[in-house]
């Protein structure tokens, strides 16, 4: 055996969770993950382990009762042997392992930083090390794997990039808690670069009150950052949940892609972030490009369907209509997230009334416009959200929009009262046409069109501000055609199916 090309610098990965039998099957399967069909599982597609091969070509793992060494070129243990596997409750493992010195010197050392113990007492008499340290020797010769070399510069690069999204990287993780980031030098020198920790979030502070379509919660998580100063963030993160049976074709695909129909929105609390800087996450953050950016006040995650390099979102664009990925993406941002964010603005405001949150957090967590990026894609919020709330709701909001006069901002929101009970769009087409009556031009005049007609019972301040948006489409409306029959100018019947745009 020759283990030459695994000896210099080489990057170390640690946690204090120890393999089982499933795990190291499923490492050796690459690119075939075991966690496919668990939608909970973060490695689930299969090419987490494979990335270790941009910088190594000898990847080996200790944990629990085993070391084991990955030789995917079959170089150093033979033809036919694409690695090897030491076992702890084997004399003759244990002997190579406690006298190759040289060898195994690298764990030695680093079993020693992470948990104390003697590289003899936890061969010898444990037979058992309870956690997992990965190692990856970097890269020195260009190889049949890649030519992609590696050393302890490149090593110090990929720890940047790392420390620039390390307060996110915890953000939506249920189980990891806390990263440390360690150099250690050809002297031995320990220098710790980073440590950032998460909270177990809080109890749940508020849950959705209405559980036919979702199921909602809201909580604190704090995430701590610890490199050349000391950070603190307070996050207010809701999870929202589809239930099965409100959203078919969603249901489908959840059981053919193991999904999972869910959106977590976390708003940093009493910190004013640069929103252009919000991007999505699909467990951990995706990379920092203008793609994978919102402009939105708030983070999102969610089981998204990927890019083969897990680098983007897949979208239904014209190469990928039908790409059922993509479907899937489309479904969560306009059936669940509208969903996720009317129960982060509501937990928000019942927060502030009890004075946990400040009420400029409320107002902080509306969208802005302007900021929005990629609109056709997050302008979903707009178009989708206001479906979600009650009529009486919708009738408290079309009042708000209307106060201020500002009748452009009405355009494709579904906030038209009738008398039918329905709501109505304000758009320029035909085919929503409502009617208001007058003293001089009463409805009972027009009988088999009742139904068009705006609902009677709205508020003084509401009715008035309709006539005022109707008058204005009459007078902006070149070819005279706002009222009904092609009757004279000057009656008081108008279709309120404003042109928004021509409105002054």
């Amino acid at each position: 055996m020759h283990f030459l090309v695994c000896k210099g610098p080489a990057l170390y990965a640690y946690n204090n969770a120890a393999f089982d039998k499933e795990d190291w099957e499923g490492i050796q399967k690459a690119g075939r993950s075991d966690k496919r069909n668990d939608p909970n599982k973060v490695g689930r597609f299969g090419i987490g382990f494979n990335s270790v091969y941009h910088i190594t070509d000898v990847p080996s793992i200790f944990s629990a009762g085993h070391l084991g060494m990955m030789d995917p070129q079959e170089k150093i243990f033979g033809q036919r042997n694409g690695g090897f596997r030491w076992s702890l409750d084997d004399a003759d493992h244990q002997e190579a392992l406690t006298k190759m010195h040289d060898q195994f010197h690298p764990f030695r050392d680093i079993v020693s930083l992470v948990s104390g113990q003697e590289w003899s007492k936890v061969i010898i008499e444990d037979q058992h090390f309870d956690g997992t340290i990965f190692r990856f020797p970097f890269r020195k010769e260009k190889s049949d794997i890649s030519d992609n070399l590696y050393d302890s510069d490149k090593g110090v690069e990929l720890f940047d990039s790392f420390i620039a999204d390390a307060d996110l990287s915890l953000l939506f993780l249920k189980n990891v808690t806390s990263v440390a980031l360690i150099h250690i030098d050809i002297h031995g020198i320990v220098n710790t670069r980073l440590e950032v920790k998460s909270s177990i979030p809080t109890d749940v502070v508020l849950e959705s009150e209405d559980k036919s379509m979702i199921e909602g919660s809201t909580r604190f998580k704090l995430i701590t950052l610890k490199s050349e100063d000391l950070k603190e963030t307070k996050w207010l993160v809701t999870t929202c949940t589809m239930k099965e049976g409100n959203v078919e074709i969603l249901d489908s695909l959840s059981e053919k892609l193991k999904f999972f129909p869910q959106v977590d929105l976390a708003f940093p609390c009493g910190e004013k972030r640069d929103s252009s800087e919000s991007r999505l996450s699909c467990f951990l953050p995706l990379p920092n490009n203008e793609s994978n950016k919102t402009g939105l006040p708030v983070y999102i995650n969610a089981c998204f369907g990927l890019t083969d390099n897990r680098r983007h979102i897949k979208w239904q664009e014209e190469d990928q209509k039908h790409d059922e990925h993509a479907v899937w993406n489309e479904l969560l941002m306009k059936e669940v997230l509208p969903q996720a964010y009317l129960v982060i603005i509501q937990d928000a405001i019942k927060l502030a009334q009890q004075s946990i949150l400040p009420v400029s957090s409320v107002y902080d967590l509306w969208p802005d416009i302007a900021q929005v990026k990629h609109r056709d894609k997050w302008d979903i919020l707009r178009r989708i959200g206001v479906n979600f709330i009650s009529k009486d709701d919708k009738l408290c909001l079309l009042e708000y929009v209307l106060s201020d006069g500002k009748y452009r901002e009405l355009e494709g929101l579904q906030l038209l009262p009738l008398n039918d009970g329905s709501f109505r769009c304000f758009t320029n087409r035909e085919e929503d046409t409502a009617l208001i009556d007058s003293k001089e031009f009463p409805k009972v005049l027009l009988p088999c069109c009742k139904h068009l007609f705006i609902k009677e019972d709205l508020s003084p301040a509401c009715r008035t501000h309709l006539k005022e948006l109707a008058r204005k489409r009459l007078e902006t409306d070149e070819e005279g055609a706002c009222y009904l029959g092609r009757q004279q100018q000057s009656t008081s019947t108008f279709r309120l199916a404003p042109r928004i745009l021509e409105i002054s």
